[in-house]
């Protein structure tokens, strides 16, 4: 090969290494932009998120909530069993009696809000609140808990007042990653509250233990009551005053559309349950099989 003919691949190579290179290198930068305006758009939703006032005071509620009754919730099998003389059986069926009274509230909980505004369902099934883990703190016998869940299950009543005033109050075109930054932030007291509640319960024993969070939920849920009613806002607006027949067509409307769903919701649904299911049969029997 002559000289001339070497030159030419070794330019040649170095030509295609020098644009592997740079295309490198100009992939490299547009990665960095992307993540950069990423980086800066992800903090200006977070921070117009919680800009509003509602939701800014629904999420330090509800991680205050999360902080202390997560402390006692992964430890209140073990409570059932050791100290109120509660079966396996029974922890089966107190853990029914819960589910059945949640599922039982959620679309009158839908209707109400729809009728008479988001923030008086959520004040009145918060203060609601407050008396279960009372009921749970005086109780000797597991049969003196089940008052307690009952009325825990009819405070969860308030529930899609809670999500419906959350949705009002983010902005329209970044609700999705408004939720998405709402739950990240109120998550965050659920990662840390169990390992807490672990540190508690080997230093004063379940018995003590699940008491002293019991009452901590309490003061909590008394001042989340102060809180919410004192600083949320309504988002329901509707300026046409309407007669009793009219809000009673109107509830019978509301309750046949909540079924008109499409195929792919009642899909969504039929997993969901199926997922339920599932966890349930295990979930509240997992601290004690550990």
């Amino acid at each position: 090969m002559g000289e001339g003919a070497r030159q030419h691949n070794i330019l040649s190579g170095s030509t295609r290494y020098s644009n592997h290179y740079i295309g490198w290198r100009l992939r490299e930068e547009e990665f960095l932009r992307v993540a950069g305006v990423a980086g800066k758009s992800y903090l200006r939703i977070t921070k117009d998120v919680f800009s509003n006032r509602n939701i800014l005071a629904i999420a330090l509620t509800t991680s205050a909530f999360s902080l202390v009754e997560h402390g006692w919730r992964p430890f209140w099998n073990l409570y059932l069993k050791t100290e109120l003389n509660a079966s396996i059986p029974v922890l089966g069926l107190l853990a029914m009696i819960q589910s059945s009274e949640r599922l039982l509230f959620q679309l009158p909980g839908g209707l109400l809000a729809d009728r008479f505004g988001r923030r008086k369902i959520i004040v009145y099934g918060t203060a609601l609140r407050i008396i279960p883990p009372l009921i749970y703190l005086l109780a000797a016998d597991w049969r003196h808990v089940v008052p307690g869940l009952l009325i825990n299950g009819a405070a969860s009543i308030y529930m899609p007042a809670f999500n419906a005033i959350i949705a009002d109050s983010l902005p329209e075109m970044e609700r999705g990653a408004g939720f998405g930054a709402f739950r990240m932030i109120t998550s965050i007291p659920t990662i840390i509250s169990p390992l807490i509640g672990g540190a508690v319960m080997d230093a004063l024993g379940y018995r003590e233990g699940v008491k002293v969070f019991l009452f901590l939920t309490v003061l909590v849920s008394i001042l989340v009551t102060v809180v919410r009613s004192r600083v949320i806002t309504e988002t329901l607006v509707d300026d046409k005053p309407k007669t009793a027949r009219e809000e009673g067509r109107g509830m019978r409307a509301s309750l046949a559309e909540s079924f008109d769903l499409p195929r792919s919701m009642w899909i969504m649904v039929l997993v969901a349950v199926m997922g339920s299911f599932g966890v349930r049969m295990v979930r509240e029997f997992l601290p004690i099989y550990a």
